[in-house]
């Protein structure tokens, strides 16, 4: 009689790429499967080589007695062992593969993103048990803590300080032979100016010394000093008491301030003469200052007190831009902000807590924030991040309140009263058409009546709501007994946060789980489905391309629905191969209802690749419905163009859904305006001149919902659930710039579509800026990260290049990457590339032939040297040690060196025939934009400036020649800078985005002193340095080639001798 087989759950050690299970082989192809798809499962990503614990099923008879059976299933797998240490990157060579404190073995990718690492780093590593040669661990994750050659002043990591020590010592006198002057300081010379010096060399000793060479040392080919006489090879002599005379020129060539050394090299020691040069320019005298917008400290706390004071008097309502529509299927909830939020955010005098103090409370009174994101906490995560978000948004507010004004009428009928507001060309505030404005009268002594005095005089806090912006001004409409009554009496003037963005979002966040549940929202598998569509690829052209799929008669039905509909035919016949399988992949779509991803770096064409999704779906899918969402206006309308130019869409089949302000401010492109809309909206006023407008201003859900694509904002797509779309109405959901949205924002039109029978995408760079959000403590708690991001770094998503070797490490299921790049030339893009792109990118521009390799041939003269086979560089960094500075109580900072700099390549690129819309100038601070504006506007040289603004204005834009003005010149302010993510320090998005904006041309302005101590700038200034484009004031000690230890006189050891 046989024993029936048993099945038996055992637990064993084993280590990849065999697996044993007692005597049991089990292949590591089996393995990786199971990894592959149950990863999210795992805590540590499993590896070849990794010790790990497997636990399953093996099948056991009666000759087994030590659960020695065949291996049938796999329940988990696990590391052995784990641990998270400190230490230093102690090796590391030229593929980024490295050790860390001589244990842990580390590979590039394992770095967070943009993190190029260097021996000595300071770094903390989360490792596993692995055999790795002599080593016992490989890391997971590494993360910087602390940069090699990085301290609290310029060069004082002890590698610096030695250097500094050394050229102490260089620079003094030595075996009786005497410098005149050992430090030469030139003074202030303005840019152009020649100034000639005399140093004397003398030898007050009793033997005679041998002088072999004089010569300035460093990397850099260019300089402002020259040795006129004598020659820096000649050879003297020098007995007791003579003298030999060198002779220097320093022509003025670099705003603000560096410091060249000339050494004297004699038979057995060296000595250094260090020349210190002050430039300054006339065009400073028109850096001028401004008055801050906020008056002081003790103002802003004031106003801070009363962020919520408004909830004690009666609010008299104004009159609406728009008529709310008289029947909506679904009205928002109000989601006012919890008082608990309040008292958490705001300490009992009224006054934001300390960073530090709330962090600690949020971990102890919202725990859900710091604990894993799951099903059972979304919904109350997300809605209290947004609360946390209206907080800061309403305590930003209160910079901008106007402690006593009054208006004027204005308008045709004097039907507006107007109000000059500080600050509003450059948004600060940012008002819009359709904003609310509370005004409060005043007494005589300038503080707000009493509740009981509002009464009696029938008076109140009255809500005015904004019908123009103009460039100083604003238009307002309050009710109708203000206008009739206002007597040019003074009142206090508070600006409000805009709550509708808000609300939408809490909606779209209550219905999330329910409408999309687990497996879109937290994915942990890839539960393949069979292909939703089969099609065959071919080079002919389509018969039934502008007719997106629909079958003219009924005798070509069977025939239509066998052979053409299968037949998938490039719309765009220059889609490269990536931009292809991306769109093959979605069409395929065996991973649904996951989210597929198209990871589009800068420049690689995943607009275009997304509007041949948009055509092939229309096309292929008859019965599909599109609706196509972005953050933000700009990227809408840019897609709206691109699909408007094929020509294949007609008003009825396309519609872009704008909000009211985009009509009345006249925002929108001509070519949109036939296909825009509003939701079901009518205008305030009886007659208004938008009727006049070729655009259609209101559409009911029945008219709107009949088109086969929709258009808009994440926001504004809201209105259609307040129109009473019904889950499911749209068959595909498309999102473009998905990194740069919030993951609420994102939520508003993901509910529109039915999460088992529907199918999304996202299209954006998840390694580019993401959503701007106001709240430090939302964006750290997961309001920052968008829903992209936080899906492209977590399995199914996260890439494996082992298991997807082929595809750039990423299951192509689920994310294409596009990798070819049509906007800048390789210099430019190979930056960017080995930084935070694993150097996949391939560029599709020549350096050498072509209109950006004339034009940077053009600009030669204004560009560092190179030798004539490299041409003139792409990327040139202008090192200025200029001044920062700050007016009043204004955080923002300005740089006088750098605007006068940034000036001077403007006006050569000018006079090489660029336009303003060849050129962007990028500053991180709005005062230095500020600067740069007033300063160019007064040339009567400039008649028209280029753009001018932060990182986040040029983001998904590109020009020619970019300037990047990056204003830090004090290295004491760097540890703000981190602390707060400000400028370009420890930002590397920022920077990233910052980097890929040039197609020929990018200047860097900055202090090679102060960003050298930010790895990911140490990295961009050494990449400059190699590449033959740095140029401007002295370098840091590591990356000049001084040789200040080596007493063998007859050798160059391989050092520049510039100028001589």
């Amino acid at each position: 009689m046989r024993y029936a087989h048993l099945h038996k759950h055992v637990t064993t050690l084993a280590r990849t790429p065999l697996i044993h299970v007692h005597t049991s082989p089990f292949h590591a192809l089996t393995v990786l499967s199971f990894l592959r798809n149950n990863q999210s499962r795992q805590p540590h990503a499993i590896s070849f080589d990794d010790w790990i614990i497997v636990e399953g099923i093996v099948e056991v008879d009666e000759t087994v007695t030590d659960f020695s059976g065949e291996l049938l299933h796999i329940e988990s797998i696990s590391a052995l062992r784990s641990r998270i240490l400190d230490g230093n990157v102690t090796q590391l060579d030229a593929n980024g593969e490295g050790i860390i404190q001589n244990e842990v073995f580390f590979m590039k990718h394992c770095c967070e993103t943009g993190y190029i690492p260097s021996v000595g780093d300071f770094v903390r590593v989360q490792a596993i048990e692995s055999h790795q040669g002599r080593l016992l661990w490989r890391a997971l994750t590494v993360v910087l803590l602390k940069v090699a050659h990085q301290g609290t002043q310029p060069h004082t990591s002890d590698q610096d300080q030695s250097t500094e020590s050394k050229r102490d010592e260089l620079v003094q006198d030595k075996n009786g032979i005497v410098l005149s002057v050992n430090k030469v300081k030139f003074g202030d010379l303005q840019i152009g100016q020649t100034k000639e010096i005399v140093i004397d060399v003398k030898n007050f000793g009793n033997t005679m010394q041998l002088l072999l060479r004089g010569c300035f040392h460093s990397k850099r080919a260019d300089s402002q000093l020259t040795l006129i006489t004598p020659h820096c090879d000649d050879k003297f002599k020098i007995y007791p008491g003579q003298v030999i005379k060198y002779k220097f020129a320093c022509q003025a060539r670099f705003i603000g301030h560096s410091s060249e050394t000339f050494v004297f090299t004699f038979k057995g020691f060296k000595i250094g003469c260090q020349f210190d040069i002050e430039v300054r320019d006339k065009s400073l005298e028109n850096v001028h200052t401004t008055q801050p917008l906020n008056s002081n400290k003790k103002d802003l706390i004031a106003l801070q007190r009363n962020v919520q004071n408004s909830k004690s008097y009666q609010l008299i309502p104004g009159c609406r831009t728009i008529k709310p529509p008289n029947f909506v299927q679904f009205r928002l909830g109000l989601f006012p902000v919890p008082q608990r939020l309040w008292n958490l955010i705001l300490s009992s005098d009224g006054v934001s807590k300390k960073l530090i103090d709330l962090e600690e409370d949020i971990n102890d009174k919202l725990p859900h924030l710091i604990a894993d994101l799951d099903t059972y906490n979304y919904t109350n995560r997300f809605h209290d991040l947004l609360y946390l978000e209206e907080i800061q948004g309403n305590i930003n507010m209160r910079k901008y309140d106007m402690a006593r004004v009054n208006f004027r009428f204005a308008g045709p009928r004097g039907e507006y009263l107007s109000l000059e507001v500080p600050g509003l060309a450059e948004r600060r505030p940012s008002v819009l058409v359709g904003d609310s404005i509370h005004a409060e009268p005043l007494c005589d002594d300038n503080t707000k009546p009493s509740t009981s005095k509002i009464n009696s005089h029938f008076l109140g806090v009255y809500e005015g709501f904004v019908h123009k912006v103009l460039q100083k001004e604003i238009w307002v409409k309050f009710h109708s007994t203000f206008h009739s009554k206002y007597d040019m009496s003074d009142y206090r003037l508070t600006f409000q946060f805009s709550r509708t963005c808000l609300r939408r979002c809490h909606a779209a966040v209550n219905w999330a789980i329910q409408r999309l549940g687990q497996e879109m929202l937290l994915p942990n598998k890839v539960a393949p489905k069979t292909q939703q569509l089969i099609f065959e690829e071919t080079d002919k052209d389509s018969t039934a391309s502008k007719s997106f799929g629909q079958v003219n008669n009924v005798s070509k039905l069977k025939r239509h629905t066998l052979e053409e509909n299968r037949q998938l035919v490039w719309f765009n016949k220059r889609l490269n191969f990536y931009q292809k399988e991306a769109v093959k992949n979605i069409l395929k779509g065996e991973a649904r209802p996951l989210p597929y991803v198209i990871f589009g770096p800068p420049g690689t064409g995943k607009t275009i690749t997304l509007v041949e999704t948009i055509m092939q779906i229309l096309h292929l899918i008859p019965h599909s419905r599109i609706l196509v969402a972005t953050p933000s206006n700009s990227a809408s309308n840019l897609i709206a163009e691109r699909l408007v130019d094929t020509g294949l869409f007609l008003p009825g089949q396309l519609v872009r859904l704008v909000s009211y302000h985009l009509m009345a401010e006249g925002l929108l492109p001509e070519k949109l305006i036939p296909y825009s809309t509003c939701a079901d909206i009518t205008s305030c006023d009886e007659k208004t001149s938008l009727e006049e407008e070729p655009l259609k201003l209101s559409s009911n859900a029945k008219t709107l919902g009949r088109h086969r694509v929709t258009i808009g904002t994440c926001t504004t797509l809201g209105l259609l659930h307040m129109m009473g779309f019904p889950h499911g109405h749209f068959t595909h959901v498309l999102v473009d710039e998905a990194g740069q949205a919030t993951e609420p924002e994102i939520l508003i039109p993901l509910t529109l579509v039915n999460s088992k029978t529907g199918q999304v995408v996202l299209a954006g760079d998840p390694l580019q800026l993401g959503p701007v959000v106001l709240s430090f403590i939302a964006e750290k708690y997961g309001l920052g990260e968008s829903y992209l991001s936080r899906l492209i770094h977590r399995f199914p998503y996260k890439r494996d290049t082992i298991g997807f070797p082929n595809t750039n490490g990423f299951d192509p299921r689920l994310v294409t990457k596009l990798v070819m790049n049509y906007r800048s030339v390789p210099e430019i893009l190979n930056l960017s590339d080995s930084m935070f792109y694993d150097s996949e990118l391939e560029s599709q521009v020549s350096q050498t032939t072509g209109s950006e390799a004339e034009l940077l041939a053009s600009l030669a003269d204004i560009l560092p040297s190179r030798s004539e086979d490299q041409g003139p560089p792409a990327i040139v960094f202008q090192g200025i040690r200029g001044r920062n500075l700050q007016e009043g109580n204004c955080p923002s900072w300005f740089n006088p060196q750098e605007v006068v700099q940034t000036i001077y390549y403007i006006k050569k690129l000018y006079a090489a025939g660029l336009s303003p819309d060849d050129i962007g100038i990028i500053t991180p601070y709005q005062r230095q934009v500020q600067e740069l504006r007033s300063v160019m506007s007064s040339l009567s040289e400039l008649e028209a400036l280029p753009k001018i603004g932060s990182v986040e204005e040029f983001q998904g834009q590109e020009r020619r020649v970019i300037i990047l003005s990056t204003v830090r010149s004090m290295v004491d302010y760097v540890k703000i800078d981190v602390r707060h993510a400000l400028g370009f320090i420890a930002s590397p998005k920022r920077l990233n985005v910052a980097l890929t904006r040039a197609k020929a041309l990018l200047i860097i302005l900055g202090n090679p002193h102060v960003l050298g101590t930010d790895p990911y700038w140490r990295y961009v200034l050494s990449y400059c340095v190699a590449h033959g484009g740095y140029t401007g004031c002295d370098m840091p000690s590591q990356f000049e080639c001084v040789d200040m230890d080596s007493d063998d006189s007859d050798q160059n050891n391989g050092l520049a001798e510039n100028n001589c």
